[in-house]
């Protein structure tokens, strides 16, 4: 009997055509990849996540300075304002005073008065004043008493048309 025949039959390969380990390996290799592209991924996320945190800081940084800029700028033109409405209050007094003169003083007038009177020697410098004959009127005579009092003009006998 020849040599050839007898012994243990060679075991078949599989009908894919593909080595069990060879498959185990894609497999790892295909979860490696996949583990590598989720890690990639999550990355890129923690990445976005930092730039969108720190543009919404900044971006809290920048509408605090623009609120203390305008309140800087709302303050100072508050000040102008107030300076401005002082200084045209000013102008417009100095404008009525240049024009009707300051306002009057009875007080005064009546210093005056006494002052013009004392020069002739009718009263002495001092001597206090009836305001336009309301003082004291029993020391004066009746003539000087009508003197201040206005008379209405008499209605009686008026003639119209020239005759």
């Amino acid at each position: 009997m020849g040599g050839g025949g007898g012994g243990k039959p060679k075991p078949k390969k599989q009908e894919s055509g593909q080595d069990p380990m060879m498959a185990y390996m894609a497999q790892m290799q295909s979860a490696q990849a996949a583990q590598a592209e989720a890690a990639r991924k999550a990355q890129e996320e923690a990445i976005l996540e930092t730039q969108r945190q720190s543009a919404l800081a900044s971006a809290r940084q920048g509408e605090m300075a623009a609120q203390q800029t305008l309140s800087q700028a709302g303050a100072m033109q508050q000040a102008k304002d107030i300076a401005a409405q002082q200084a045209q209050q000013q102008a417009s007094t100095a404008a009525g005073t240049s024009a009707i003169g300051g306002g009057f003083d009875i007080g005064k007038a009546q210093q005056e008065q006494a002052a013009n009177l004392a020069g002739t020697g009718a009263i002495p410098t001092g001597a206090a004043l009836p305001f336009y004959g309301m003082g004291d009127t029993s020391k004066t005579t009746p003539a000087a008493r009508s003197a201040n009092v206005f008379n209405l003009p008499k209605s009686s006998d008026l003639r119209f048309g020239g005759q």
